[in-house]
């Protein structure tokens, strides 16, 4: 049984808050951190926190790969069910595109999102999950190397960006890889403290702020899902992908610095718990209100505010109510034990044999 740790659920349910608002409220974030969105901070947080438990991990690798992959898979696969029934039904089409993600993440090769867009990450996580499984878990994590990788991924990123486009170059692990090598480095020399610290906390408001002032004297062009700068197309993919990577390492660093040793919340820990289904969900939910929402409430930050009770409070409730019910993992377990289970018993003859 891993050590809980009480900042990781601060940060994974401010990293989702990140991700719900920067949906919603989109043209009230674009000035805030160019050439990323808000929404992004809150996927460099996800990263971060898997690197970090993983870094932490002692059981098999399979084991944790399956009960990580198991609730993201059913839910989403749930959820991409749901709206292509719904899709044949109103004959809108099936969004076959939202199954991408579970085919080995076959999506990140594609230049453009599923139907369901906060699902490419699912793709990005399974890559994620497979390279610490196969590379990452076998290796020391030392600065030297994570500054290696950090060389590396802002190459690779302009790269990607320059050939098979800004989605590729964002979906891909090479854009989160240098974040999850932190989150690992942080895991394995983690000290705790026994209070959050102001001091990394004003050093983050300071930073984000003088980044939104000197970008706005840049005015770098809002493309998507990264922006970019009015410069030669080479010049401009290589400071992106410099900036990208700025970003997301200092930002997510002085995250987790100033929740080091923040007191447990049980509002945390509830958003936290329920990250999956609100962050698969919570895209349709508004394309779904979309219509009556924009009908009924014809201000902007009022249509913001119902759409936070809707994507976030609402769905989190469900979710909590959904978990009850589905009882994930106890399902999970079960699944697992029963392969274990057929597994031994497919070795069992053959033991027999070398025996006899």
């Amino acid at each position: 049984m891993q050590r809980s740790y009480p900042f990781l659920d601060w940060l994974k349910a401010i990293g989702l808050m990140l991700i719900v608002f920067g949906h919603v409220a989109h043209a009230s974030t674009v000035w805030i951190a160019p050439p990323i969105y808000l929404k992004q901070f809150g996927v460099a947080f996800f990263v971060f926190a898997s690197g970090f438990t993983l870094a932490r991990e002692t059981r098999p690798a399979w084991r944790v790969v399956y009960q990580r992959l198991f609730e993201v898979c059913l839910f989403g696969i749930a959820c991409a069910s749901i709206i292509s029934v719904s899709g044949a039904l109103s004959h809108h089409g099936l969004q076959l595109s939202n199954y991408m993600p579970f085919v080995l993440g076959v999506n990140v090769l594609v230049d453009n999102f599923p139907a369901n867009p906060t699902t490419w990450y699912i793709g990005t996580y399974i890559h994620l999950l497979l390279v610490w499984a196969l590379v990452l878990r076998r290796i020391t994590i030392t600065p030297r190397l994570v500054v290696a990788v950090l060389a590396a991924e802002i190459v690779i990123r302009a790269v990607l960006l320059t050939t098979a486009g800004s989605f590729v170059a964002y979906m891909a692990l090479s854009n989160w890889i240098t974040v999850l090598l932190l989150g690992m480095l942080c895991g394995r020399r983690h000290a705790a403290t026994e209070s959050p610290s102001l001091r990394f906390a004003a050093a983050l408001a300071v930073f984000v702020g003088s980044w939104a002032v000197a970008m706005q004297r840049i005015g770098p062009v809002p493309t998507f899902p990264l922006m970019s700068f009015a410069i030669a197309p080479a010049a401009s993919a290589l400071l992106v992908s410099a900036c990208v990577s700025a970003l997301y390492l200092t930002v997510t660093w002085l995250a987790y610095a100033s929740l080091n040793g923040i007191a447990p919340s049980r509002a945390m820990q509830l958003v936290a718990r329920n990250s999956v289904i609100v962050f698969i969900a919570h895209m349709p939910l508004y394309y779904a209100t979309a219509g009556w929402v924009e009908a009924v409430f014809p201000f902007y930050w009022a249509r913001v505010a119902v759409r936070l009770l809707l994507c976030l409070v609402v769905l989190t409730f469900v979710s909590e109510g959904v978990h009850r019910v589905v009882a994930v993992r106890e399902l999970r377990d079960r699944i697992a034990s029963m392969f274990v289970e057929r597994a031994a018993r497919m070795q069992a003859p053959r033991g027999r044999v070398r025996e006899a």
